[in-house]
């Protein structure tokens, strides 16, 4: 059972946000285990704050990347007929989708450490498509 509110002791947002920082430096993977938690948390509680957050990540990620200049290019070669310059344009852009969906698998997040990992093309970084 738990305690009542006023046995608890009181946490303030900066004592919290001092332990966080404290954690990020003295251990990182479990800083960023408690960074997946709390955003599943807030999906699950302010679904709309999440998307916000969320949506705004992926959306500054895809314009560092050049997505929507590939795809502009693609659509550009495809009314010219240049269909080899399509063809590259939209396999770029599958790549960086691929490399997307493997930063955000699970699978990855459960990989051994960096120097047990072997250098195969799901291991590389995200790359960009222009």
């Amino acid at each position: 059972m738990c305690a009542p509110a006023s046995d608890r002791p009181r946490v303030s947002a900066s004592g919290i946000l001092d332990s966080v920082h404290l954690l990020a430096t003295e251990s990182p993977e479990a800083f960023g285990k408690l960074v997946v938690e709390i955003l599943c948390k807030l999906a699950e509680v302010d679904r709309d704050a999440y998307e916000y957050l969320v949506g705004g990540m992926i959306s500054r990620e895809q314009c560092s990347a050049g997505l929507k200049v590939a795809l502009e290019q693609a659509k550009q070669a495809l009314t010219l007929g240049h269909t080899d310059r399509v063809e590259e344009r939209i396999s770029a852009i599958e790549d960086w989708i691929r490399a997307v969906e493997y930063l955000g698998s699970q699978g990855r997040l459960e990989l051994p450490p960096d120097d047990e990992q072997d250098s195969s093309p799901t291991n590389a970084p995200i790359k960009y498509v222009m």
